[in-house]
């Protein structure tokens, strides 16, 4: 068995900001759970509140191996995106 690589960055892959990573969470929330009021329950049940909780989700799976980025990222870049208290 391989052990992946830690924070796996590959300056040629597509830049994906923040900002749109969170916009895309949100519309997929949506779209899988059917509706704003159904998917902001479901994301409280997973105690996903904020984008920044998007955020710690994102670098755990880059920093695991999971996932891939096109350059580091931090946490604290996926601040202030959202609340899902504000999507009601």
């Amino acid at each position: 068995m391989h052990a992946m690589p830690l924070a796996r960055v590959r300056p040629g892959l597509p830049v994906i900001l923040p900002k749109d990573l969170c916009i895309g969470f949100r519309n997929l929330a949506v779209s899988t759970f059917e509706d704003l009021p159904a998917a902001v329950k479901m994301l409280e049940h997973w105690n996903l509140h904020t984008s920044r909780d998007v955020g710690v989700i994102a670098v755990a799976l880059i920093e695991s191996g999971i996932a891939s980025a096109n350059r580091p990222m931090q946490v604290n870049e996926f601040d202030g995106f959202f609340e899902i208290s504000d999507w009601a």
